[in-house]
């Protein structure tokens, strides 16, 4: 099953790496050579390579915080439908002070 992901995953990343590539790039080309009177060409080419870390955010925010928050607000609903609200109310203060706890100290 892990290879599923892996193999899916590569090849999102390589259509929307292509494709933010592809965007950036022909917009630097559609500038007119005002632009480019000052520039070093090296530094175009770093900003158009700069696409890939658009790229890694959205994996971020899609592939690893996504399934976190339904879990946690699966969990709270079950919680709450289970015993009562004053209970989930207690948990997720006890979980947030936990977390930043663990930040404060761990900084």
């Amino acid at each position: 099953m892990e290879w599923i992901k892996q193999f899916v995953l590569e090849e999102v990343r390589n259509y929307t790496y292509k494709g933010i590539y592809n965007l950036a790039f022909g917009y630097v080309i559609r500038l007119s050579i005002d632009f480019y009177n000052n520039k070093d060409i090296g530094e175009l080419v770093k900003s158009v390579e700069q696409a890939s870390s658009i790229t890694r955010l959205l994996e971020l925010a899609i592939l690893d915080m996504f399934p976190i928050g339904v879990d946690i607000i699966v969990a709270i609903w079950y919680v709450t439908h289970l015993f009562d609200l004053y209970i989930t109310v207690i948990t997720i203060t006890i979980g947030i002070t936990y977390i930043w706890t663990g930040l404060v100290f761990n900084a």
